[in-house]
């Protein structure tokens, strides 16, 4: 099992959503989030490549949890690097 690691943008994009989730619904987010990294740590393929990269490269996933999150990494040789954390309905591109 891959270890994980977050870019320091997707840290703070992290940082910011859990501030402005209300209590009940930020245990949710973390309960969510906590699955999703544990399963995409067994299974890192699993998830689709990520369509908002533009260059479509198969080693960039999205992992989509909760109420429509949209998780970003990157499979590397060593570890999972988390890209992006993307509120629910965001369209923002990675490169």
């Amino acid at each position: 099992m891959r270890s994980v690691e977050w870019a320091t943008g997707a840290e703070e994009q992290r940082d910011s959503l859990r501030l402005e989730l209300s209590p009940k619904r930020l245990e949710r987010f973390e309960a969510a989030l906590n699955r999703t990294l544990e399963h995409i740590q067994m299974f890192e393929e699993s998830a689709p490549i990520a369509p908002i990269s533009r260059s479509g490269r198969s080693d960039v996933r999205q992992a989509v949890f909760g109420e429509g999150y949209r998780l970003i990494y990157i499979i590397l040789p060593e570890h999972l690097l988390i890209l992006s954390l993307l509120p629910p309905g965001s369209n923002q591109a990675l490169d």
